[in-house]
């Protein structure tokens, strides 16, 4: 008689118990991954979300009527527009500067060619303010002034009109 040598399998067979319980757990864990791993771009989306809004709200809104300076300073401030006189279409970077004697304030339009500019004080008067536009290219033609209400604090509405140099 011949002697055989049975070699014990150690691998689990794919039929067996053992091995079904072990993929079941490999499932789970995978599984748990997948939904941790899906969770992140919205979590990443929800801290992109909240920085785009802080940084949105921070940012400084020119040509607004009112803000929060010029109710601490209570005196005239300026706001308007850079406009090309043909088109009526607005400029911006146009160069706004405010002098009251030997104090300036200059500024600069933005995107929309808005511009705003704060108050010199409580005790300004609107009128011995002068108030340029410039810009490389342009000429100015004229700058036109509306006050928003008879108060002597109230805000001064510019309108400032260019037109490409020849």
């Amino acid at each position: 008689m011949k002697k055989t040598r049975q070699i014990k399998n150690l691998e689990p067979r794919f039929g067996s118990i053992e091995t079904e319980k072990a993929l079941d757990i490999g499932r789970r864990k995978v599984s748990r991954m997948e939904q941790m791993l899906r969770s992140i771009p919205a979590i990443a989306r929800t801290v992109f979300t909240a920085f785009a809004v802080i940084l949105l709200s921070a940012q400084s809104y020119a040509g607004e009527a009112f803000s929060e300076r010029d109710e601490l300073d209570n005196g005239p401030s300026f706001f308007g527009e850079a406009k090309e006189v043909r088109s009526l279409r607005s400029i911006q970077k146009v160069q706004v500067k405010a002098e009251l004697g030997q104090r300036r304030i200059s500024t600069y339009t933005n995107a929309e060619g808005h511009f705003k500019i704060p108050s010199f004080g409580k005790e300004t008067v609107a009128d011995n303010v002068t108030i340029t536009c410039a810009k490389e290219g342009y000429r100015t033609l004229d700058i036109s002034r509306r006050r928003m209400s008879a108060a002597a604090d109230a805000p001064i509405e510019i309108e400032c009109l260019l037109e490409p140099t020849p």
